[in-house]
């Protein structure tokens, strides 16, 4: 009557295990997120702001 209780719980980890495990939410939380968000956005935005202030400081020290 033990015998069968831990033999069963070990079975049934078996498949289930498998089944957490799939490449489908791990390809698609992935490179979608992480290559979009952190290209663009960045290097334009702080790519604008750089010369006008660079070109304010030495007008005033003239």
């Amino acid at each position: 009557m033990s015998a069968p209780s831990p033999l069963e719980m070990m079975s049934l980890p078996s498949p289930p295990s498998t089944m957490s495990f799939p490449p489908s939410p791990w390809r698609m939380s992935w490179p979608a997120p992480p290559r979009r968000w952190s290209l663009p956005p960045p290097p334009k935005m702080l790519s604008l702001p750089a010369p006008p202030f660079r070109t304010s400081l030495p007008s005033y020290s003239a």
